[in-house]
């Protein structure tokens, strides 16, 4: 049954061959660009403007197997561990305002991190709808079976169950929520139906959206899709160093559109091959310095868009890609 789950949200793998001088793949998922650094002992990122940052690998630093609690969390954070799932937490270091990225599987163990960094998780965002990134419906062993819903993004938007059931009592049945979340308009109706969370507490994203969050941060939303109709790349810049009106970003995190060397999955019912192509061209379209942050560690922590153009996917023609497909 793992090696379904597996098979199911695997990646197209391209091998990494090796690359010029100074431009050799991250060695550790603690890499990071030259713009952030560490900002503690406590192994908080934030770059040298106030840039909350924080990179978190699933079964690692959440969902780890012996923390779990019940035989539920057991189930879960072992197929975590397998999935390799990315979380991220980005905010503004003044304020204490952040938001989660792809929070699934463990909000509690989430929760606790950002606590921990004296940070307010204020929202929730998905890169695209699947349930190893916004929890929910699973249709596989042994979540269906079990008939219990992955932790995700309803955990963080209306609070644990408990806190849901005196929500609703509270409030003559109807959920409020807690906090805010931002998903692509293409798949929010999707979303809504997966995570159980209704449709009116989530705010849809287009192609160039742009979220605040504190004094600082900066999330430039792009469009991509290929391995989901709604896939979205998350651009994070800093709004008050930008005198030119014009955004310059960061970093970006690129969900499951593009990891170091690979994509994710074109094969599944709702991938277009072809789209992809097209949303890999819009990755390559940013300065080759930047620094991309992937949904998943099959691969590695992160990459460049100029690794990606030297020996990765962005390297390659349209046909090429096609006949490949």
């Amino acid at each position: 049954m793992l090696l379904l789950l597996l098979t199911l949200l695997s990646t197209v793998h391209v091998i990494i061959t090796a690359l010029p001088d100074g431009e050799t793949p991250p060695s550790t998922r603690r890499s990071i660009p030259n713009t952030l650094h560490h900002h503690n002992d406590n192994d908080q990122f934030c770059s040298s403007n106030g840039i909350y940052f924080k990179q978190l690998l699933a079964g690692e630093d959440f969902a780890i197997k012996n923390k779990a609690k019940t035989s539920f969390d057991k189930q879960s954070f072992r197929f975590a561990a397998q999935m390799q799932n990315y979380v991220y937490l980005i905010g503004d270091r003044e304020s204490g305002e952040c938001v989660v990225v792809d929070g699934c599987w463990d909000p509690k163990g989430i929760n606790k991190i950002a606590r921990q960094d004296q940070m307010n998780i204020i929202g929730f965002v998905a890169t695209h709808y699947h349930w190893d990134h916004v929890g929910g419906k699973v249709d596989y062993e042994p979540f269906k079976s079990l008939g219990v819903d992955l932790p995700g993004l309803k955990d963080f938007v209306l609070g644990s169950s408990r806190n849901q059931n005196k929500n609703k009592v509270k409030n003559k049945g109807v959920a409020i929520a807690k906090r805010q979340a931002w998903i692509s308009q293409v798949e929010l109706s999707k979303a809504a139906k997966r995570t159980g969370v209704a449709e009116k507490h989530f705010t849809p994203l287009l192609d160039g959206s742009v979220v605040d969050i504190g004094r600082r941060l900066r999330i430039t939303f792009r469009h991509t899709p290929g391995h989901s109709p709604g896939s979205m790349v998350l651009l994070v810049s800093d709004r008050k160093e930008d005198k030119s009106g014009d955004d310059t970003p960061l970093f970006m995190i690129s969900g499951d559109t593009l990891f170091p060397g690979s994509c994710g999955r074109v094969d599944l019912p709702e991938s277009n091959a072809a789209n992809m192509y097209d949303s890999l061209q819009i990755v390559g379209s940013y300065p080759e310095e930047l620094v991309i942050f992937p949904g998943h560690s099959y691969s590695g922590a992160n990459t460049t868009i100029r690794k990606e153009k030297l020996t990765g996917l962005l390297k390659l023609t349209r046909k090429e890609w096609m006949r490949g497909r």
